[in-house]
């Protein structure tokens, strides 16, 4: 079993990265959730895997944290669930809702996921349910999607209106009207501005 793999980010998309190790460049699948969570450049990264194994095919998946990577092994786990759909589910939402949705039959949510029939997501709450209940007390909130949009302007912005007083959360809320208004164009200096007047 291949538990994690350490090397250099050679190339990335959305759905697939290449990490060179001593020479060697393994294609890893992600969710979208892991690219995010990756820089860009050709710096050394560490994703924790999974290796999945078919009798024409080894394939290997790759999360950012352990949580992703435990959600796709529990999604494996149901019936009628295979990786390509697990990662599609993984990329649809985060793993902290993802959990919320489950636990609380929340079957409408789930179907709006790409790829996640009714009858795949009344399976996977009638076998996840007890379990989803359980890691809701263990997994952190995940982030605002729109904090996930962030560029460099953005998180200039975010720490001057902490500078300024606001406490982290007020500022990315603040930011993020910002740029919803905007667009991600905006200068961080007329982001602060709208941000401080309320535009």
């Amino acid at each position: 079993m291949i538990s994690l793999i350490r090397g250099q980010l050679v190339d990335k998309s959305p759905t697939r990265v290449i990490i060179e190790n001593n020479g060697i460049g393994l294609e890893v699948l992600i969710p979208v959730s892991t690219f995010e969570k990756l820089d860009a450049g050709n710096e050394s990264v560490t994703l924790l895997t999974y290796l999945h194994v078919r009798e024409d095919a080894l394939t290997l998946y790759g999360f950012a944290t352990a949580e992703e990577r435990e959600l796709f092994r529990e999604l494996l786990s149901v019936s009628g669930i295979g990786p390509k759909l697990a990662l599609s589910i993984l990329s649809g939402s985060t793993v902290d809702k993802l959990y919320r949705y489950i636990a609380d039959g929340d079957e409408n949510s789930l179907t709006k996921i790409r790829g996640l029939g009714k009858k795949t997501a009344q399976r996977l709450i009638l076998d996840l349910r007890d379990k989803a209940g359980d890691k809701m007390k263990q997994v952190s909130p995940s982030a605002d999607p729109l904090s996930l949009a962030f560029d460099e302007q953005a998180e200039q912005s975010v720490l001057a209106l902490i500078s300024l007083g606001y406490v982290r959360k007020e500022a990315e809320s603040a930011v993020a009207k910002a740029m919803k208004k905007r667009g991600s164009a905006t200068t961080a200096e007329e982001l602060i501005r709208m941000a401080l007047s309320g535009e």
